[in-house]
């Protein structure tokens, strides 16, 4: 008689025996789906059901999900999922922040000083017409 496990029950499924006639069923492993009969057909569940949104574990007879480090949730893609953390309070973030408000202050600064350098100039060419553009009107007498 054949090895019931090696004849015609492979690829993650194994032969057990028929408890209604004579001979065996196909039966999928623990962990694994589909049609026991078919080359291939035994496949693990998180590649049929696809039920994580983080990563999936096939453990014996079920499965679980969990998120990737640096990552937040149950995994689950009906649960809370996979999410970055909102709150990031990394030292590299808050010396960028600093950094960033820093140029902008000074950029702000320098753009002011720049208005009021050209407001003055604009008065002192507005008095110098005015003194140059009414003095050229008079007379010169000898």
């Amino acid at each position: 008689m054949e090895d019931m496990n090696s004849f015609a029950c492979k690829g993650n499924r194994t032969c057990v025996d028929s408890d209604n006639t004579y001979g065996y069923l196909c039966k999928c492993f623990h962990g694994y789906k589909g049609n026991p009969y078919l080359s291939n057909g035994c496949q693990d569940e998180c590649e049929i059901l696809q039920p994580c949104n983080g990563t999936c574990l096939n453990l014996l007879g079920s499965y679980n999900c969990s998120c990737p480090e640096g990552f937040v949730g149950d995994g689950w893609k009906n649960g809370t999922a996979c999410t970055r953390p909102i709150h990031d309070k990394s030292p590299v973030n808050f010396a960028l922040g600093i950094g960033f408000a820093f140029i902008a202050l000074l950029l702000g600064i320098a753009l002011l000083l720049l208005m009021l350098r050209q407001r003055q100039i604009g008065k002192l060419r507005q008095k110098y017409f005015l003194q140059n553009a009414f003095g050229a009107n008079k007379k010169i007498s000898r």
